[in-house]
């Protein structure tokens, strides 16, 4: 699950509006299943809040741009699906686990 939040913002310079627009999102992905779903109010919310603070931040240093309207509010959901041939899963990291020690060894040796 992904969280964004697309912002418009707007100053007013010279007496005229100028409007800017910032996405701000959580890229890192939060892994969730049934039982958790209870805490999903407070990660909207907390989400929110680390949002808010950064506006606050950036206001505090004088920027003059104050929040004109929230146009867009995402939630990026993925259900996650395991992959069928576990034996295939267990080759593969067999395979990287080889290339790897073999690339570090050959990094030791020069």
């Amino acid at each position: 699950m992904q969280f964004g939040l697309l912002v418009r913002f707007s100053i007013n310079r010279n007496g005229e509006v100028e409007h800017m627009e910032h996405y701000f999102n959580r890229m890192q992905p939060i892994v969730m299943n049934e039982h958790s779903m209870v805490t999903l109010n407070h990660i909207i919310i907390q989400f929110a809040d680390e949002v808010r603070g950064e506006i606050e931040a950036w206001s505090e240093r004088g920027s003059g741009w104050v929040v004109d309207e929230i146009l867009e509010a995402v939630i990026n959901v993925a259900q996650y699906q395991p992959l069928k041939d576990v034996r295939a899963n267990c080759y593969c990291a067999s395979l990287l686990r080889t290339k790897i020690h073999a690339t570090s060894s050959m990094s030791a040796r020069a």
